[in-house]
């Protein structure tokens, strides 16, 4: 009995080859469609910006630095108090006129009030009461010592004479002192002695030190006591304050020494154990260490 040949099975294999090629090459033929536009996004270009977009761009360069740890806190202002002083009426009346205000830079000795004073006008009188005293005591004192050369006067007399001249010079340096303790200025002194008239009643309050006016606390035509009213404070502030206030776990992270960095202002820091203080310009932090009080 003879077999037949087998020849169905191969064309079979033959039509499935024939449909996985097809499937292949389609296959091929849609990755290569839709990695073309993805290949042409990663291709890298040019950005350009506009100019908006530029003023928001800053370069800055990397370097190596140290690590400080800022505490940002609150604090008051303040000029050094022992660089200012106040100045209190020097004699008692109502003043006549203010020649200053709050932010004015003064000299030592420069007018800042005018104030209408019986004070004034008593020490006045008193020196020119005092110069004309000594002046005669001072002649007759002189007349007094020929006459007792040429032994025209007893030794008493001559001795008197010399102890009222004394005493008349002690009266006029005491009646000089009032009126510099007024803060009479020397111009005024010297017409006093030449017996000039001098403004009637018109005390000037004078700058002691040189410095900035920070506090104005009088007006025309206040009554001013002499000795307690307050009228002015001027102070040296080519040296500010900045006391800061450090809470919690703040505190363990300032030791003695350390200092700000960052700021317009030198900080005095108080660390718990010690003080810390640091002097400023009104314009720069200084790291030229000072004494706290």
């Amino acid at each position: 009995m003879k077999s037949r040949p087998c020849s169905a099975p191969f064309w079979r294999i033959g039509v499935l080859w024939s449909v996985l090629a097809l499937i292949v090459v389609s296959t091929l033929a849609a990755c290569s469609s839709k990695a073309a536009p993805q290949a042409a996004a990663d291709t890298p270009h040019n950005v350009t910006l506009t100019a908006a977009q530029r003023q928001h761009i800053h370069l800055l360069t990397i370097e190596r630095s140290s690590f400080h740890r800022s505490i940002e806190t609150s604090g008051v202002v303040d000029f050094d108090h022992d660089r200012a002083t106040q100045v209190l009426a020097p004699f008692s009346g109502p003043v006549t006129e203010v020649l200053v205000n709050p932010g004015d830079k003064v000299k030592a000795g420069q007018p800042l009030a005018r104030v209408d004073s019986p004070d004034f006008a008593a020490a006045v009188g008193a020196y020119r009461k005092a110069l004309a005293a000594a002046h005669a005591a001072d002649q007759l004192a002189a007349t007094d010592r020929d006459l007792y050369a040429h032994q025209a006067i007893s030794q008493r007399e001559h001795a008197q004479a010399q102890s009222d001249a004394a005493g008349a010079d002690a009266d006029r340096d005491a009646a000089l002192q009032a009126l510099l303790a007024l803060h009479v200025d020397p111009q005024t002194i010297a017409a006093i002695r030449e017996g000039k008239p001098v403004a009637h009643g018109q005390g000037v309050i004078r700058a002691p030190i040189a410095g900035t006016v920070v506090e104005k606390s009088i007006a025309p035509g206040q009554l001013l006591a002499a000795g307690s009213t307050p009228c002015f404070t001027v102070a040296d502030t080519s040296k500010m304050w900045v006391m800061a206030q450090l809470f919690g776990d703040d505190l363990a992270a300032v030791k003695n020494g350390d200092g700000p960095t960052s700021v317009p202002w030198s900080i005095p820091i108080r660390a718990p154990s010690a003080p810390a203080c640091w002097s400023t310009t009104r314009t720069a932090c200084s790291s030229g260490r000072c004494t706290c009080a």
